[in-house]
């Protein structure tokens, strides 16, 4: 008997790689008191802040996703985005850090929630499809999804287990 060598879908396998980010976050918040969570690390941001930046982030990809500019959907003045990461990441540390840690972790795993749902309905044909930035990069949406998602997680994830 043939084994079936389709490839898995697209959909099952970010949502997979997704849920199993958020796993790896969850882990991390189980394991340690809020003490630890919001204590900052070395380079001056607490987990709490990584959790945060994360969750805006997402924001963002659902922003995309309704078609509004990024600076739209980091909530950020249209100049300070067009200045690059750094000083978007920066404003966006100056914004967030001042949110308390019950709701910051209450916002991690809303848009985590709304996020997944909305991808749980896209076919192969919507990962293909161009991302709706300005100007296009004609880059499929599934490029920036993953990057911003698990990708990203584990980019941050990567920088807080050393120290918590």
């Amino acid at each position: 008997m043939a084994h079936d060598q389709s490839p898995i879908p697209t959909t099952t396998r970010v949502l997979s790689a997704i849920r199993d980010a958020r796993a790896r976050l969850e882990a991390v918040i189980a394991a340690h008191d809020e003490a630890a969570l919001t204590r900052p690390g070395p380079e001056g941001w607490s987990f709490k802040d990584h959790l945060a930046h994360l969750t805006v982030w997402r924001r963002m990809v659902l922003g995309y996703l309704d078609g509004r500019p990024q600076h739209v959907g980091l909530g950020l003045d249209p100049a300070v985005t067009a200045e690059g990461e750094e000083a978007i990441n920066a404003a966006l540390h100056r914004r967030e850090q001042a949110k308390p840690w019950p709701q910051v972790l209450a916002e991690f795993r809303q848009v985590y929630d709304d996020l997944t749902a909305r991808l749980a309905a896209y076919t192969e044909a919507d990962w293909q499809r161009p991302y709706p930035l300005t100007p296009s990069t004609g880059r499929p949406r599934l490029d920036n999804i993953e990057g911003n998602t698990f990708w990203h997680d584990d980019e941050h994830l990567g920088w807080v287990t050393p120290w918590l």
